[in-house]
């Protein structure tokens, strides 16, 4: 048990608590509140479940090996353009448009 799973259910059983006594004191402030830190509750059982997972992500990946570097020698062939060629380009394509 983790901390998150722990505080939830703290707040479950305050939220019983909250409950219990606002119907016995016929306070809907109570129930109110209790509903609320029930719904907390949920949120941090689900909060430390993302982080478990995380941490499982995190653990299972951290022995895979690096990829190999792969050199890109077909970019290296290409010549750059000068600025006239793409000048004449772009004056061709707005004769034909």
């Amino acid at each position: 048990m983790n901390l998150y799973s722990g505080s939830a259910y703290a707040a479950f059983a305050l939220a019983v608590v909250c409950v219990v006594s606002g119907l016995g004191n016929e306070a809907p402030v109570f129930i109110g509140a209790g509903v609320s830190v029930a719904v907390t509750g949920v949120l941090l059982l689900g909060l430390g479940k993302v982080i478990e997972l995380l941490t499982d992500i995190r653990n299972g990946t951290a022995k895979v090996e690096p990829a190999a570097v792969v050199e890109l020698a077909s970019l290296s062939e290409v010549a750059p353009r000068s600025l006239a060629e793409i000048s004449a380009d772009l004056d061709r394509l707005q004769v034909r448009g």
